[in-house]
C-alpha cells in the first residue's frame, strides 16, 4: 500500500515540474510571475528528489515503486487524465497578465 502513495507522490510532483516549467510559465509575461513560478516548479523537484531519497532508504523494491504507473491501472489513468485535463486548459485560455494575476489572487 505505501508503495502506491510514494510512487503517486514521486510522479504527481514530478508531472507538476514538468508542467508549471514547460506548459504555464512560457505563457507568462509578468517577470515577478514567471520567478514565483520558477521558484514553485523548484520547489516540485526537490519535492520529488525528497520522495526519492526516501524511497531509496525505507523500500526494498524501489524499481516496483518508479515504474508502478505501468502496472497499476488506477495510477496510469490518474496520470493520463491530470496530463490530459492540464492541456485541455492550457489549451482553452491562453493566460494573460491579468488573467493570470486574478487566479492568482483567487487561490491565496
Amino acid at each position: 500500500m505505501y508503495d502506491l502513495v510514494w510512487s503517486q507522490l514521486i510522479s504527481m510532483d514530478s508531472f507538476q515540474t514538468n508542467n508549471l516549467a514547460d506548459n504555464i510559465n512560457p505563457y507568462i509575461t509578468a517577470p515577478e510571475i514567471n520567478a514565483v513560478l520558477s521558484r514553485q516548479a523548484y520547489e516540485e523537484a526537490n519535492h520529488s528528489k525528497s520522495y526519492a531519497v526516501m524511497v531509496e532508504a525505507i523500500c526494498d523494491n524501489t524499481d516496483l515503486i518508479y515504474e508502478m504507473e505501468k502496472h497499476d491501472d488506477v495510477l496510469r489513468e490518474k496520470k493520463m487524465t491530470t496530463s490530459q485535463a492540464s492541456t485541455r486548459s492550457l489549451q482553452a485560455r491562453r493566460l494573460t497578465r491579468s488573467c493570470f494575476l486574478r487566479w492568482w489572487q483567487t487561490k491565496f
